[in-house]
Formats: structure tokens, C-alpha cells, sequence
């Protein structure tokens, strides 16, 4: 298997349902093409050849003040399956919602008692 029927292979364990189209591929020239994975929040590119691999964020909106969308360098490496696997870390981790820290509740709520 060439490098990018591996990585065609690699991109479709992302769909929910087979024929559910979850990326843009566009090729940039013959030795690497770009895929561009869209959250409600985020657009993914992760860029392939036959002997890289790697991914680049950009916000799709712009912060109170701000004119511009802020981005950020994810993994990257040799094209191997160890670093499509560090990309798909990184994009969970930065799709990731911090969660509210524990209230502190009165000893004798009941709340108090099912902790």
C-alpha cells in the first residue's frame, strides 16, 4: 500500500457512517496534499507526503476585539501511524472543554451527602 491510499485508510476511520464525507482533501502537488477537518469551533490541516506528516490549527472565529483567527502548530514527523496517532491526541485534546471546578456545598445539603 503506497503512502496515500494508507493515509485515504487512515482518514476514514474518522467518518461515523461509511459514505459520510468528514474532510476536503486538496492536493497541493504530486508528492503532497493537504485535509482539512472542520469542528464547530476549529479547522484542522493536516498536511501528508510520502515522508511527512503533520497539522496546524486555526480558530474559525475571531475573539472579542480581534480582526484575526488565532492558530497553533499540532504534531508533526515522519509519515508513520505513531504520528497520525500524536495529530488525533492533539485535535482531542484541543477540542477538550475545561470543566467547572467542584462546589463546595454545606455539610448538611443533601448534595454533601451523595458525595
Amino acid at each position: 500500500m503506497d503512502w496515500q491510499d494508507q493515509f485515504i485508510t487512515w482518514l476514514e476511520t474518522l467518518s461515523r457512517w461509511q459514505g459520510e464525507s468528514t474532510y476536503k482533501i486538496t492536493r497541493d502537488d504530486e508528492e503532497r496534499f493537504t485535509v482539512r477537518i472542520f469542528t464547530a469551533s476549529n479547522d484542522y490541516q493536516i498536511t501528508s507526503s510520502p515522508t511527512y506528516l503533520g497539522c496546524q490549527v486555526s480558530s474559525r472565529m475571531t475573539r472579542p476585539g480581534e480582526t484575526w483567527t488565532r492558530g497553533n502548530d499540532l504534531p508533526d514527523g515522519s509519515f508513520s501511524v505513531e504520528t497520525w496517532y500524536n495529530i488525533l491526541a492533539a485535535i482531542v485534546g484541543y477540542e477538550l472543554k475545561a470543566i467547572e471546578p467542584e462546589h463546595n456545598y454545606e455539610e448538611n445539603s443533601i448534595l454533601a451527602e451523595v458525595e
